[in-house]
């Protein structure tokens, strides 16, 4: 998990908490990116996220943040390489508007990623183990 929490801030994207033991990172948007557009846009590039709305210490103050985690692909058998690549396309429309080119690209770089990651621990992760970024 640090190591998605790390490659996101890294890359420009606002990490609200993370970077612990868990599996859980809350991420946002860097200054002057609409969080509403960048969930979005994750969508179309094949990235399903939750948005959430934290309180924080001021009852009329909340945050919105990404509800981020690396259950799946650890399930999936990806090791931190990919965890580290997957922030990096996840950081793209967190830190900046994409245009519809760059959308595709990582929606195509996105699918390459996983179309050899079993969705089950059982087989298939030969491939993904020679993979190199």
């Amino acid at each position: 998990m640090q190591v998605l929490a790390r490659t996101l801030a890294d890359h420009g994207a606002s990490v609200l908490c993370g970077g612990t033991d868990t599996h859980l990172v809350l991420a946002s948007t860097a200054a002057g990116v609409d969080i509403g557009t960048a969930v979005k846009v994750i969508g179309q590039m094949g990235i399903r996220v939750k948005l959430d709305t934290m309180p924080t210490m001021d009852p009329g103050l909340f945050l919105h943040a990404l509800r981020l985690s690396t259950s799946n692909p650890t399930t999936r058998g990806m090791r931190e390489e990919d965890i580290a690549y997957i922030g990096s396309l996840l950081a793209k429309p967190l830190s900046t508007v994409l245009t519809p080119e760059q959308i595709e690209a990582t929606r195509k770089e996105i699918v390459a990623l996983v179309k050899d990651a079993p969705s089950s621990p059982t087989s298939g992760w030969a491939t993904l183990r020679a993979r190199k970024y």
